[in-house]
């Protein structure tokens, strides 16, 4: 890339750090603070978005609750041939939440570290799974020359573009050079949900199926089979952090946020650990063919059955 180019690409993350908060890696990841929503959205100043580099390689994107009350958490995997970008978020305008603008800066740049051309490079844009606060900024990917998202709502086109046969038992990997994504079907929360295991960084990222929240239950038995993989897929694999698409305890044990709420003072952590993966598993067996809701420490089991 010539001098041209690399001062253009200055140039527009400058303006883009007015609509987003950049910050760098943070030692321990259980002790961050997110930009947890205000009292008064109309009078807040702050991003539309909070980006945090975790490495060179790996980014997480957590959507400002002042934009949208669900703040969802998004992840950017870069590979040296490919990235993988988890989740678009709850708002689908680019001038209130420029994501794909962020995230093509993001991968420009890490084109400059690792020396390859654009035209060599692909972005693939995934969900966790396909309810709309995960989905609604698809829209802003869509025609952009190398970027391919794989369609909400259709899980055998799924299936197909991730090498799942046999769903939900199957798991596959996504090659992203030099970094290789473990897939996993995990459906219960929604019929297209997956969670995905990171070898680089050793995080499960377990979109809704799994996080500091009201872990809302479509299908038990489903839910439950989804679960116990996950149990049995991280005593296979070292696993340093399951992370998922909310924040909605409270540092507070068993205390969470009313729903809709823009403003969470004193969040929990958006870290899990498979101690609290295997607590979960160990509840819903208790339960067995009986959904209740459960209040725990640092998560809720809500069936909506």
């Amino acid at each position: 890339m010539n001098g041209v180019m690399r001062f253009l690409v200055a140039c527009v993350l400058y303006v883009i750090s007015c609509t987003v908060a950049y910050g760098k890696a943070t030692p321990n990841l259980s002790q961050k603070q997110w930009f947890a929503g205000s009292k008064e959205c109309e009078l807040d100043t702050r991003p539309s978005m909070e980006v945090l580099e975790f490495n060179l390689t790996t980014y997480i994107i957590r959507q400002s609750k002042c934009v949208h009350y669900e703040a969802p958490f998004i992840y950017l995997l870069l590979g040296d041939r490919k990235a993988l970008l988890l989740d678009t978020g709850a708002t689908t305008s680019a001038k209130l939440f420029p994501l794909a603008r962020t995230v093509q800066m993001i991968i420009q740049q890490h084109l400059i570290r690792i020396k390859r051309q654009p035209k060599d490079y692909a972005l693939h844009v995934l969900h966790s799974h396909s309810h709309n606060d995960h989905i609604a900024a698809d829209s802003q990917f869509y025609g952009v020359e190398g970027v391919s998202v794989v369609p909400p709502h259709q899980l055998t086109v799924l299936q197909k573009t991730l090498q799942l046969s046999d769903w939900p038992n199957s798991v596959s990997v996504f090659k992203l050079g030099g970094r290789n994504i473990s897939v996993i079907p995990t459906p219960g929360h929604q019929r297209e949900a997956i969670s995905l295991y990171d070898d680089q960084t050793q995080w499960l990222l377990t979109g809704d199926t799994f996080y500091p929240g009201r872990l809302y239950i479509r299908d038990w038995l489903t839910f439950k089979s989804s679960i116990a993989r996950l149990v049995a897929f991280s005593e296979m694999n070292p696993v340093s952090a399951i992370l998922g698409a909310h924040i909605e305890m409270s540092a507070c044990a068993k205390k969470d946020y009313p729903s809709g709420s823009v403003y969470h003072p004193n969040e929990a952590s958006l870290v899990l650990t498979t101690k609290d993966l295997q607590l979960l598993h160990r509840q819903l067996t208790i339960m067995g063919l009986k959904p209740q809701q459960v209040r725990m420490d640092k998560f809720i089991i809500f069936p909506l059955i």
